[in-house]
């Protein structure tokens, strides 16, 4: 968990160095950079910082225009893509599985170049791995081979590397992206941020890398409660994927046969009006215990499955851990590096938001104003 730790600070920091040399003062996409700075972590943490320069052929599903994107680029981009696919081919509807590899219109040409593309890279990446054997090397892939986990074959770890960027990538770059957007809409939740960040940051800045460590970043009470009620109002996932009843049962009256499919509506939890207190509102006050908002609006305790971004027991979200850490670490920093302001009129007045499974990629135009640069640049210098 160290070294996770260890790579996450180091990967935003150099992120969040690049856009501070382009000026003090940069209008970004803020969800196209919160996904830059997650997916360049994510990708640090699979395969190895050695892996971020990389570029793969990319097509465009709608018009097949080919570029190269790096490999964090290029698996972000696969995950919007792929309610793009859905849309575009409604067989996908009828068989998913059988319609999985059939190119049957352009859109399934362009998804499947681009899926083949990604597994080969990674392919070869396990085979140059597998032949370095480097004791030191702290990357997914390393220990998996290092630990001799049970694999059949290398699709199996290509499998597994991809569920894992799905599952670490997407609900933080999410979170953040909705959290930023949260906090600009609400001023007065800027200063309790600034309150919990502030001293904390002050105290470490000198050096980062040793002394912002997990034990101290969970002390910041406020920033737990700020991504924890973001993911509430938006949850990375509005819908879970398909789970089936194991046995017949009765749920709410409903008979339920075994094999029978279902969804979690996570995003209508999320909202229940007999679970929260006015539920279109930013309040991380929600998860404080000792808070009249920590209650149901008749005052009795919430349902323990009230809140569940990344569902629970068996089912639970492979990237939990990874994400919470990741949450607590880059949070702090992305308030110690920058001021945000939303740039574009129309979401200054409606707050705008993003979510796994969208068909466009909404775009967020941020004013990110430098507020303390990142000291000495080469500390935090990838290998």
């Amino acid at each position: 968990m160290s070294q996770i730790a260890q790579t996450v600070k180091r990967v935003a920091l150099n992120t969040f160095a690049e856009v501070q040399a382009q000026g003090d003062c940069n209008v970004l996409d803020i969800n196209l950079f919160t996904r830059k700075v997650q997916s360049n972590i994510i990708v640090s943490q699979l395969v190895g910082s050695e892996y971020l320069k990389p570029k793969l052929s990319y097509r465009d599903l709608s018009t097949g225009e080919e570029s190269r994107l790096d490999v964090g680029q290029h698996l972000g981009r696969m995950i919007d893509d792929i309610m793009v696919r859905l849309t575009g081919n409604p067989l996908l509807a009828v068989n998913s599985e059988y319609f999985a590899e059939k190119e049957i219109f352009a859109v399934d040409k362009h998804f499947i170049h681009n899926v083949r593309v990604m597994r080969e890279f990674l392919r070869q990446v396990v085979t140059d791995k597998k032949k370095l054997a480097d004791p030191d090397a702290s990357d997914m892939v390393s220990l998996l081979l290092k630990e001799e986990v049970s694999y059949s074959d290398a699709e199996q770890i290509v499998d597994d590397l991809i569920v894992l960027f799905i599952a670490g990538q997407a609900t933080v770059q999410n979170t953040t992206t909705n959290l930023i957007a949260m906090i600009c809409h609400n001023p007065e939740e800027l200063k309790r941020m600034r309150a919990c960040v502030d001293p904390f940051m002050a105290e470490v800045q000198d050096n980062i890398m040793e002394k912002m460590t997990m034990d101290a970043v969970d002390e910041l009470e406020y920033v737990k409660l700020a991504y924890m009620e973001a993911m509430r109002m938006e949850a990375p996932v509005s819908i879970t994927m398909t789970s089936c009843m194991n046995k017949d049962t009765k749920v709410c009256g409903i008979d339920m046969r075994e094999g029978d499919a279902f969804w979690v509506g996570i995003q209508y939890a999320h909202n229940d009006l007999e679970q929260w207190k006015q539920p279109a509102l930013f309040k991380p006050d929600r998860f404080d215990s000792t808070s009249e908002w920590f209650k149901r609006p008749d005052g009795g305790k919430r349902s323990p499955f009230a809140y569940t971004p990344f569902l629970g027991g068996t089912r639970v979200c492979l990237g939990k851990t990874f994400a919470e850490v990741t949450l607590r670490l880059t949070i702090p920093l992305w308030y110690h590096c920058f001021d945000f302001e939303l740039a574009e009129p129309e979401q200054q007045k409606k707050r705008p938001f993003v979510q796994v499974g969208a068909t466009k990629s909404t775009v967020i135009p941020v004013r990110m104003t430098t507020r303390n640069k990142v000291a000495d640049l080469s500390n935090f210098q990838l290998d």
